[in-house]
């Protein structure tokens, strides 16, 4: 899901401020509402003379600026005189929807995909029921697209559903980065930082597609264990070739989307 940033403009009545004090808490609230959808970035009025306003959206189109416009309290009850929409091309800076680098600092001059160094990726959409009571995806459930993510690595590398060694996850964390909305889908990626003889530690990145940003970083080590015998146990040769394979190999994403 590509998005793109809007300004939404607005021209302010003469007697704005004297009209405003009814209508703020009304207009407060939708902003805000937008803001935890994901959609208003930044807004607020002018400052010396208030005379206008400027708020910064990010969607797939300019509908979501237009249909905030239409639903403010400032505009249906007339303190907003004129109001537009007008894309944005963000180039610089952390949120930009298309950062581009100066060629001069030895890149392409387009930004890497932060997945770019992961072997495997796995797509998986959010749910309506991933949400919590906070309006936002609960902290639990990053840990489960970790999870998902993983088997799809153990998946690609061979480890686990046959013979008698396989792998356990001994320890897990996440850093929470950004928070996630319905609906939006996220891309995780997995790549090795260390191979031992008995573990291996993954590196999570999680990337969301609505934001176009990293949204959580988290790390697991995996030990690998004898199920037969009940302990830890070397990691089965032919594994830890395929591991080392696709270390050096990279990029290569098993194909559809988990869900």
């Amino acid at each position: 899901m590509t998005t793109s940033h809007y300004l939404l403009f607005y021209d302010a009545a003469p007697d704005y401020l004297e009209r405003r004090a009814p209508l703020r808490d009304r207009h407060l609230e939708n902003a805000w509402r937008a803001h935890a959808r994901g959609e208003l970035v930044l807004g607020g009025a002018y400052a010396d003379p208030v005379d206008g306003a400027v708020l910064l959206f990010r969607g797939r189109d300019p509908g979501v600026a237009e249909a905030f416009a239409r639903a403010d309290p400032y505009v249906t009850e007339g303190l907003v005189e004129r109001w537009w929409v007008r894309p944005w091309t963000t180039v610089v800076g952390r949120e930009a929807a298309t950062p581009v680098r100066p060629v001069s600092d030895g890149s392409s001059g387009e930004d890497e995909d932060p997945l770019a160094g992961c072997p495997v990726v796995t797509e998986i959409p959010i749910r309506w029921g991933d949400m919590d009571a906070f309006d936002h995806v609960n902290n639990t459930r990053f840990f489960q697209y970790f999870e998902v993510a993983r088997m799809a690595w153990f998946e690609e590398v061979g480890f686990g559903g046959e013979g008698d060694v396989g792998p356990i996850l001994h320890s897990t964390e996440c850093r929470f980065r950004r928070p996630l909305r319905y609906p939006d889908a996220v891309r995780v990626g997995v790549r090795t930082l260390d191979l031992l003889d008995d573990r291996f530690t993954h590196e999570y990145l999680m990337v969301s597609e609505r934001l176009g940003a990293v949204v959580a970083t988290g790390r697991g080590v995996i030990v690998s264990f004898d199920y037969r015998r009940n302990e830890k146990a070397p990691i089965p040769a032919e594994v830890r070739g395929r591991i080392e394979a696709l270390t050096g190999g990279g990029g290569r994403t098993p194909g559809g989307a988990i869900g």
